[in-house]
């Protein structure tokens, strides 16, 4: 019995494991939630086009899965002859697969899926989109004007040329430069004198902000990435459906700074035509300080 599958995606080489089903049952370990989410988005494309292979269905798991899975996909689209999972993923993507039906011999339309696991709902994850902190910011500029000298002399490196900073700070890399090397290495000697600074900054940074943000800039952003989408949950054995509407997503205006247990702000909450709010997280994706300061945006209804 194959307890492999090798296929290509792309262009890529991809292997899906018999026993990745177990993605699906909640494993433990948050370090793990990225590779979790590729296994499980190859699990879906395997059994959307159906090339799980057949022994594995013998397993009532595998097979209650799959079954789920294509009743999901059954119920967007009335009549249809056929259909066909396409990968999306990647940086330049705003959602996971295409699903495109067959309509008849001249006909097809495509729904655009984004799949979200351990939440029943779009406000249950913890963002429904992610922006670089560079949008329409200059946050990683007062960072190293502000802070980077501060966690320098923590650390005893020396600052590093700001053009090459700013250069690097948007990926995820730690040796692409020193300075992030060495900071990533030596973390835990001053993890809590440098998780202040940061805090600290991003509440500095927000009183600012929120007064100068673009909310129209915003707002194409979000019309770009959200349009036509429609979100896949997964909890507790179950795929859901869930799309955020035209009007929870239409700003109208700013409402207030939201704090964190240290009483330091760290999110910008945003009014839109509806009874939902989004808020806009300030964070580090990659270590805090180090790499890669993001929004992560949430749906609030």
């Amino acid at each position: 019995m194959a307890d492999t599958l090798n296929l290509q995606i792309n262009g890529k080489d991809h292997v899906l494991n018999r026993d990745d089903l177990n993605t699906f049952m909640r494993p433990r370990g948050r370090n793990n939630n990225d590779h979790n989410n590729k296994v499980r988005e190859l699990a879906i494309y395997c059994m959307a086009n159906n090339i799980i292979p057949n022994e594995w269905l013998n397993d009532q798991r595998w097979l209650t899965l799959n079954d789920d899975l294509h009743a999901f996909f059954n119920s967007l689209v009335d009549e249809y002859q056929g259909y066909e999972c396409f990968m999306k993923g990647g940086r330049g993507s705003n959602y996971d697969f295409d699903i495109k039906y067959k309509i008849d011999e001249e006909t097809s339309i495509v729904k655009k899926i984004e799949f979200k696991y351990g939440c029943q709902r779009i406000t249950g994850c913890p963002q429904f989109l992610s922006l670089s902190a560079n949008f329409d910011t200059n946050y990683s500029e007062k960072f190293y004007d502000n802070c980077v000298p501060q966690i320098s002399e923590l650390y005893g490196i020396d600052i590093p040329p700001k053009d090459e900073y700013l250069r690097c700070v948007k990926g995820t890399n730690y040796s692409k430069m020193e300075w992030f090397q060495h900071i990533y290495e030596n973390e835990d000697e001053h993890k809590v004198e440098k998780k202040k600074i940061v805090d600290e900054s991003i509440h500095n940074y927000l009183s600012t902000y929120i007064n100068n943000i673009d909310l129209e800039k915003l707002q194409r952003k979000f019309n770009q990435t959200q349009s036509d989408k429609i979100y896949m949950c997964y909890c507790n054995g179950n795929f859901v459906k869930d799309q955020i509407e035209t009007d929870e997503l239409t700003l109208v205006g700013m409402h207030r700074l939201k704090a964190g247990r240290n009483r330091l702000n760290h999110t910008v909450i945003l009014n839109t035509n509806s009874n939902t709010q989004i808020h806009m997280l300030l964070r580090w994706r990659n270590h805090a300080g180090i790499l890669n300061p993001a929004w992560q945006i949430k749906l609030v209804r």
